[in-house]
């Protein structure tokens, strides 16, 4: 992807053109720019492949013009999580701070992925694989249509809504045209619709496991028109966006 900068800010301009954490990306640009190494770690004619730099993580170029100011490597983070740098034209590699490489390797476009008030949501549905079931808010509290005896527990019904109120990606896997049977999308595992108070509907759909993580992340895409981007959600929303039904029974 390619930031540009603009008057004061930032914006994401390839691979398409939308906004950027801005503030975020300003302050590892400002980072950047006063880069040390906590410590040299090895020489680039040896074998780069124990600091993840024969496949890097990242690489940033940062460009005033047309002129190249910096051209960065950055490995895989390391056991104390250290994170292994390389410059261009330089022969030493070098290992950042952990929170260094943290910034180096995070997501600079904008991650919220959509503008769902929760305030405002009077219904929600969810369906996990043959599972059916929806909630609707009643003053403060929920209840399900399908079984209006049952006792639903607010407070997870209520930490789903604010999950997607506040819903940001950790980061993209696709940008733009993604297969969705590369990411379990052809057929979504979970899908959440949230009905707002003044109409409409928007659903989010949830596919397959993220490699890597045990399990417990997940790929997901907003289904709009228009949208053809791929997300990973984080650890802690993947678990509140696809709890079955028995979780929202009130536990006596």
């Amino acid at each position: 992807v390619t930031f540009s900068r603009r008057g004061a800010g930032w914006e994401m301009v390839e691979a398409l053109a939308t906004d950027a954490e801005a503030a975020a990306l300003a302050y590892l640009v400002t980072d950047l720019g006063g880069l040390r190494a906590d410590a040299w770690v090895g020489e680039r004619a040896r074998d780069l492949t124990p600091f993840g730099l024969d496949k890097p993580e990242a690489r940033w170029t940062l460009s005033f013009g047309d002129k190249t100011v910096l051209a960065l490597q950055v490995g895989k983070p390391q056991p104390d999580g250290r994170v292994p740098v390389a410059v261009d034209g330089k022969d030493l590699i070098g290992v950042v701070a952990p929170a260094t490489g943290e910034r180096l390797l995070a997501e600079y476009r904008n991650r919220r992925v959509w503008a769902v008030d929760a305030a405002q949501a009077e219904r929600v549905e969810v369906a996990i694989g043959e599972s059916r079931f929806a909630f609707e808010k009643a003053g403060p509290l929920w209840s399900d249509p399908a079984k209006p005896g049952e006792a639903v527990d607010f407070r997870v019904v209520n930490e789903l809504v604010g999950t997607l109120g506040a819903l940001r990606a950790e980061r993209f896997a696709a940008d733009k045209d993604a297969d969705p049977k590369l990411y379990g999308l052809e057929k979504p595992e979970v899908t959440v619709t949230v009905v707002p108070r003044a109409g409409g509907r928007a659903t989010l759909e949830i596919g397959g496991a993220v490699g890597g993580t045990g399990g417990k992340q997940r790929y997901a895409r907003v289904a709009e028109a228009g949208r053809t981007e791929v997300f990973v959600l984080s650890a802690a929303d993947t678990v509140r966006l696809t709890r079955d039904r028995a979780a929202y029974t009130m536990k006596k």
